[in-house]
């Protein structure tokens, strides 16, 4: 009987050593393995869409054929309310800012916005903010400078599924696509941004 005791007393050394063996060789396989690198959606400065499809850009009354179009077209409303339509010539890229009056961040780019060094050269500026009752025109009509066109337009953060201003999308109008586009929180990402396109200096 003592014998029988002894033995299965040994078996359960064994199978325990056995069992501490194997989970220290897991552990080492698993730490070999490198883990992914962690991926933060929504970045500063990180494509959400490069190279979007032309269908899927919003599309103006005014577009007719974009093969012998001139001009691209974006329709909102000024600063008093009423509709406008801004036209642009489709010979250079154009640089859509969603900003937002009272966002602090956008605030850099109001007043980076209000030099017309603001923006490289050979880049259309458009500063599409919030309509109806979303953003408030007075201090819109404060922020803004005259060497750019404004407009409001909510119905553009939808189409651009703009979360958070400060948001920045480049356009090809050539080409009726986005060529890239991100958020940035400062002069320097935004030139990231910019350079990243391929458009300006």
């Amino acid at each position: 009987m003592e014998v029988l005791v002894g033995a299965l007393s040994f078996g359960v050394v064994l199978l325990t050593a056995a069992v501490a063996v194997l989970a220290r060789s897991q552990r080492q396989m698993l730490d070999a393995i490198p883990s992914p690198p962690h991926h933060v959606p929504g970045a500063l400065g990180e494509s959400v869409s490069a190279q979007r499809s032309a269908e899927e850009l919003p599309q103006s009354p005014h577009d007719g054929d974009t093969a012998d179009r001139q001009q691209y077209f974006l329709d909102g409303l000024d600063l008093n309310g009423s509709p406008i339509t801004v036209a642009i010539d489709v010979s250079q890229p154009i640089l859509l800012a969603f900003l937002t009056a009272g966002c602090s961040t956008c605030a850099r780019f109001w007043d980076l916005f209000a030099s017309e060094s603001g923006v490289p050269n050979g880049v259309s500026l458009v500063v599409i903010a919030h309509g109806g009752d979303l953003d408030n025109a007075e201090q819109l009509r404060g922020l803004a400078a005259p060497h750019y066109p404004l407009l409001r337009s909510s119905d553009y953060w939808d189409d651009f599924d703009v979360p958070v201003g400060p948001h920045f999308v480049i356009v090809d109008p050539a080409m009726n696509q986005v060529v890239d586009e991100g958020r940035a929180v400062s002069a320097t990402d935004l030139d990231h941004l910019l350079r990243r396109a391929g458009v300006g200096d």
